[in-house]
């Protein structure tokens, strides 16, 4: 490589490449990062909250590492199958393939997902909205989690954000004092103060399990950007996270997370102000 069209032209081919390969294979890059196992949270939940399925797998790269890196047990709660009725056990079969290659275990809400899980249901329909709160609140009953993962409240989409409501709701009802880790994906967080490093079998293993939602994939081949995105949000993630003018930490992938606890008065506040977590470091450290 001797310029940056060359640079360009290497991605392209990448790209071109990566378009060839068959969605589902039999890589197993999660034995590999069974390797660095440690048990600091043996036995404890953590939830991630997904709007659809495919969402737990673009979000989780925090949740891989607190399971390779400190055995936690980690749980996707499907909080809608999607909007498309027909697609609905389609999309049941993918989810599980993919937490079954992640070695997550599933919690499906409602019958087959709730259904408009919109900011808007919340304001015309608080029956159903209310409905769907209590179920979550006993969610958080039943499993007790350490931390949840939930989409913050500006992530562009409606369901990503009626998600983040209803849980939030829900976290009240409960009276959930553990972590909140907010999420982003169409929208990026403002406030991020948490940015996570991702090693090439991280995303791998991203990768592989959101390939397994075949036909979202094929409408758009959005597994193949994921490492992309996480390039991107080192870009950002210096500035947001470091501070404005500070020099980007060495990373080549990363995710922003915004991570929030109760403070003595109830409010949620940031856990700290601004961490950058390596992959030299135990995810735990974050905590």
């Amino acid at each position: 490589m001797k310029n940056y069209t060359d640079f360009v032209k290497t991605l392209v081919k990448n790209f071109e490449e990566a378009d060839k390969l068959p969605l589902k294979t039999d890589e197993s890059v999660f034995d590999s990062l069974k390797e660095t196992i440690g048990n600091s949270l043996e036995g404890k939940n953590i939830l991630i909250f997904a709007p659809h399925p495919d969402d737990e797998c673009i979000m989780g790269l925090l949740p891989l590492r607190l399971m390779a890196e400190a055995n936690a047990n980690i749980i996707d709660v499907a909080v809608t199958l999607g909007s498309n009725l027909q697609r609905r056990q389609e999309r049941r079969q993918e989810l599980t393939d993919a937490c079954k290659y992640l070695h997550w275990g599933i919690h499906i809400c409602g019958k087959e997902g709730f259904d408009n899980v919109r900011l808007s249901t919340k304001r015309n329909d608080s029956q159903y909205w209310n409905t769907c709160v209590q179920e979550i609140a006993d969610i958080l009953n039943q499993y007790k989690p350490f931390a949840i993962f939930v989409p913050h409240t500006d992530d562009w989409n409606a369901t990503h954000i009626g998600t983040s409501y209803l849980v939030g709701d829900a976290a009240e009802k409960a009276k959930y004092d553990g972590i909140v880790i907010n999420t982003e994906y169409w929208g990026g967080i403002k406030e991020a103060n948490l940015m996570v490093e991702a090693s090439e079998e991280y995303i791998a293993c991203q990768m592989q399990a959101l390939a397994r939602h075949v036909k979202e994939v094929e409408r758009n081949d959005y597994h193949l950007r994921l490492p992309a995105w996480m390039s991107d949000n080192v870009r950002r993630g210096a500035e947001l996270v470091g501070g404005q003018g500070q020099a980007a930490p060495k990373f080549n992938f990363a995710t922003l997370y915004n991570v929030l606890k109760r403070d003595t008065n109830g409010v949620w506040k940031p856990m700290f102000e601004r961490k950058f977590l390596t992959l030299q470091e135990n995810a735990t450290n974050i905590f």
